[in-house]
């Protein structure tokens, strides 16, 4: 078990540099390189997610091309040996032992870095340039220079001019100017402003007719720059003595609020334990301001901007902490400005409207999707919504807020507040009820809820991305790898790869969007088997509906089985939005929103969709207002009272179906025509009639074994051929080999008759590289299933399989061939059956050439990486499950790979197999190994993964 440590109390130390430059400009770039080539240790932290944010984010004269600016800064930083650490924030600095440690506040809660010297490049930085703003249009007139535009029908208060861009020849930004600076963070009106010069600019200018709008670009640095002077500022800088430099006193307060003495402040992190980081006593943190609300919403983005509009609708003093500058998360920022599945309520129809209506008084033209014309919009042109509906609604907003720390009650765990950097310094921002709409679970994580991050064996979530964009407007998906988020170090390295994809991006997003990251446990957990049966709850707030879309790797031993789910409704109880503590109670004062609910890894693809999460939102909302004017709890609230409210309010009737048959009658009418695959279904439809086969596959055993055994009895005497198979399936699923011989048969007889594997048949509609969705050739389905029997002769087949596999071309790449699934279903069957025979084919396996690369501990950002270390990883561990020393040894060997999601599910791998925990130390696990390599005990996996 991972240890959960309180890091601002206990504080991480990790890493330990002779300099740390504050910011990612060119200055303090160059006062790195200077650093650097006089053999200093150097550490970069940047608020952003790149580097040189004072030149990508001007209007330069001449077209720039910010994606290649961005690569090549990190190509300097990693060729002069200087590390970086992305979207970080100075707190202050700890004195320990005669040692200098700078604290810094992140997504991973409170971290401290040792250091000699400090170069603070925020403290003398070329300002923001708050009076302009820009927008970027594609398929307008060519503009080879700046333009200044002046006509007598535009507003005079401003000053507009056109600036080439370096996309193409008709890209070109769009800049608005006004004298002064303005005196808000609000981009509402800038944007507006912009729209209304596009809209003057199709009606009145040639060439702009077809124009279309791209994103906005709100934080624009001053045109007064001199690269050079700057470039010369930073080498100015490196070249002080040491202790000279000037130090952060900007994140010092110049007063400090006291803490009431029934609560503390805490920022709990289990996930950086994993690196072993040594620990320091430091001292509480400084809070600037304490400011009291009813509600504080941690997230601004899909989920989150909805809960704070609504719960201000219904009366609630409330404030929204943004880390971004804009609202939205991943449906803004995040760039996935597109719909695809969900319910749309009365909430969610309010806001696809009120856009349209945008679209519609811009005259901007915007295409019909699968569902609606509602489907696909303009990142910008969302946010401004979102923020102009909030502000109206009462809703404080405070954006570039990074939340790092909660208060909480010491007596009861009863979360009341939020501790966030901001400009201001570190703010608490206290609440009746604090709604953690970060995406991760950050802020429920902090305060020591109960969690585990992607799936419950390991580390493994669905692709994160950082979004590309091939033009100023477009965007391109780019879910393709994993992350922790609260490792510092791994954020990081996530980024730099995921900017090496798309050489021919014109740029890439500024904020990382994980499509899962951690589920915070709540009450009741949902899992595949509630999602699959319909499940309904007496305290069921809100309705999902989606197909069953994992993009990553799924563990459910339904889907190895050959079930890949139907679209259908899913409902969701407020119990798994409460979190938790390690005692298994409510904390209390917190509620989850956005995809971090209490979820299996298995249950999440099916109920994390945009308008569902919106929806949750707006619910959320709702059920706050009636929490605080009721003064209850959420779960003491008169549920008939809140449901019917939702109801109303939303158009939501929380109602699933619900007509299943018996299991009598599920047995005896079950064919080999019962479908167990939806993804050939049009995207329109819902399944609305349970299935047999799902009513089959989740009966419990002992009650329907018998009757399929009677079943299978009867199909076999009347010479039912196919139905005798589907049955022996249904009967080793419950773990009777009744027919298992047949289902051998039948695969050595396809297998004979066949040259080289069995491809895939079926429908690959949407199916991404594998092992997404769970999408595997019919004959790996069936392999899958012999892990339910201990028969001897399951080992034929594989056997064959192993020859062809070694003698054959593996193509990866190919979904029909499904090489990767092929290879999976040994450790697969292994892990679960314990034939010692697998041991060897194990070993042959993990020595495939491709293996030996990825094992290699370089950067890599080729797509294959990833996923051929999750399938090394889940052969190492079949092979120790099964009592080889060579799988602990392969195991240990995968600790030392830079992606922390795979080594770290190494780690716990191992950690559950001995109860000991040595985090990521190779030499620890290894002296464990040669201590306890005579005594290996089989150690197999008996229970169904939901």
């Amino acid at each position: 078990m991972v240890i959960n440590m309180n890091t601002i109390h206990s504080l991480p130390i990790i890493h330990t540099t002779d300099y740390i430059v504050l910011g990612g400009g060119l200055k303090e770039l160059a006062a790195c390189i200077h650093l650097a080539r006089c053999h200093k240790k150097v550490l970069l932290l940047t608020k952003e997610t790149f580097l040189l944010e004072d030149i990508c984010d001007r209007a330069w004269s001449v077209p720039i091309h910010p994606d290649r600016i961005k690569k090549k800064a990190e190509e300097v930083c990693y060729r002069y040996g200087i590390e970086i650490l992305y979207q970080v924030t100075p707190l202050d600095i700890v004195r320990y032992e005669n040692y200098s440690y700078l604290r810094i506040g992140s997504k991973a809660g409170i971290c401290g870095i040792k250091c000699s010297d400090i170069i603070d490049g925020y403290s003398n930085r070329t300002s923001i340039n708050n009076n302009c703003f820009y927008m970027h249009i594609l398929d307008g007139a060519k503009i080879c220079q700046k333009k200044l535009i002046q006509d007598p029908k535009l507003r005079t208060e401003y000053e507009i001019s056109l600036v080439p861009g370096a996309y193409e020849e008709h890209h070109s930004l769009l800049e608005i100017r006004i004298n002064g600076n303005r005196n808000d963070k609000s981009l509402v009106l800038w944007k507006e402003h912009c729209l209304e010069i596009f809209r003057w600019l199709k009606q009145n200018r040639a060439g702009f007719e077809n124009a279309k709008p791209g994103r906005f670009a709100g934080t624009m640095y001053s045109s007064d720059y001199n690269y050079k002077r700057e470039y010369k500022k930073g080498i100015e800088m490196a070249k002080l003595p040491e202790g000279n430099h000037s130090k952060p006193i900007a994140y010092y307060p110049s007063k400090k609020e006291v803490i009431s003495i029934e609560e503390e402040p805490v920022a709990y992190n289990a996930e950086l334990n994993l690196r072993g980081y040594d620990l320091i006593a430091a001292p509480d943190l400084s809070i600037r301001s304490l400011k009291h609300y009813d509600v504080v919403v941690v997230g601004g983005g899909t989920a989150g901007a909805m809960a704070a509009l609504h719960a201000a609708r219904n009366g609630l003093k409330t404030i929204l902490l943004e880390m971004n500058h804009e609202l939205g998360g991943t449906s803004t920022v995040g760039g996935v400005s597109t719909y695809w599945f969900g319910n749309r309520y009365r909430d969610v129809e309010e806001i696809d409207q009120r856009l349209d209506e945008i679209y519609q008084y811009y005259s901007i033209e915007r295409k019909t999707g699968i569902w609606s014309k509602y489907d696909d919009w303009n990142p910008g042109m969302k946010s401004m919504l979102l923020e102009k509906l909030c502000l109206n609604a009462g809703v404080t907003i405070e954006y570039d807020a990074i939340s790092c720390a909660v208060l909480r009650k010491k007596k009861y765990g009863r979360v009341t507040g939020v501790i966030a950097a901001t400009e201001e310094g570190l703010c608490c921002y206290k609440g009746s009820y604090i709604v953690d709409a970060t995406g991760d679970g950050d802020i429920a994580s902090f305060a020591g809820a109960k969690s585990f991050y992607g799936s419950e064996r390991d580390y493994a979530t669905y692709w994160a991305s950082l979004a590309q964009y091939p033009s100023p407007a477009n965007y391109k998906n780019n879910f393709s790898s994993s992350l922790i988020v609260s490792d510092p170090f791994d954020y990081t390295r996530f980024i730099r790869i995921a900017r090496l994809r798309g050489n021919t991006m014109y740029d890439h997003g500024t904020y990382v969007s994980p499509r899962e990251s951690r589920h915070i446990q709540g009450k009741q957990v949902i899992n595949l088997k509630d999602i699959v049966t319909y499940r309904t709850y007496e305290d069921g707030i809100y309705t999902c509906f989606s197909n069953y879309d994992p993009k990553g790797k799924v563990n459910a031993d339904l889907v190895y089985a050959g079930v890949l789910p139907p679209q259908i409704g899913i409902q969701i109880p407020l119990r798994a939005l409460l979190p938790v503590g390690e005692n298994g109670e409510i904390m209390g004062g917190i509620v989850i929103a956005g995809k971090a609910i209490s979820c299996t890894h298995n249950a999440f693809p099916s109920i994390r969709m945009q308008p569902d999460l919106m929806h949750q939102g707006t619910v959320i909302g709702i059920l706050l207002s009636e929490a605080i004017k009721n003064r209850k709890d959420p779960l003491a609230l008169n549920m008939g009272n809140l449901r019917r409210l939702i109801i109303e309010t939303t158009g939501d009737l929380l109602t699933l179906p619900n007509h299943s048959m018996s299991l009598k009658e599920a047995v005896w009418c079950a064919s080999y025509h019962d479908r167990t695959q939806w993804v050939d279904l049009e995207f329109t439809k819902k399944v609305t009639t349970p299935e047999r086969s799902l009513q089959i596959m989740t009966a419990d055993s002992e009650k329907i074994v018998p009757l399929l055994r009677k079943r299978f009895a009867d199909c076999l005497n009347k010479e039912e051929t196919l139905n005798v198979r589907r049955l022996a399936k249904y009967l080793l699923w419950h773990g009777d080999a009744l027919g298992v011989k047949i289902m051998i048969q039948s695969i050595l007889h396809e297998l004979k008759s066949t040259k080289g594997l069995p491809e895939r048949k079926g429908c690959t509609t949407c199916t991404q590289l594998l092992p997404d969705h769970g999408v595997m050739p019919e004959m790996v389905y069936e392999l899958n299933l012999l892990a339910w029997s201990s028969n001897q002769e399951i080992m034929e087949p594989f056997a064959l399989i192993l020859d062809r596999l070694k003698n054959g071309a593996r193509d990866y790449v190919d979904i029909r061939k499904g090489i990767y699934h092929y290879i999976e279903a040994f450790p697969y069957v292994a892990e679960r059956t314990g034939n010692k025979e697998f041991i060897s084919m194990l070993i042959t396996l993990s020595k495939f050439e491709e293996f030996e690369e990825v094992l290699q501990n370089y950067t890599c950002h080729s797509l294959l990486t990833e996923r051929l270390q999750y399938l090394l990883l889940s052969i190492y561990r079949a092979m120790a499950r099964c009592a080889a020393a060579e799988g602990y040894q392969g195991l240990i060997q995968m600790l030392s790979i830079d992606s922390l999601p795979v080594s770290a599910s190494a780690c716990k791998e191992l950690i559950t197999l001995t109860g000991e925990n040595y985090g990521l130390c190779t030499q620890h696990w290894m002296q464990w190994l040669k201590n306890n390599s005579c005594c290996l005990l089989p150690k197999l996996i008996k229970e169904k993964i939901w």
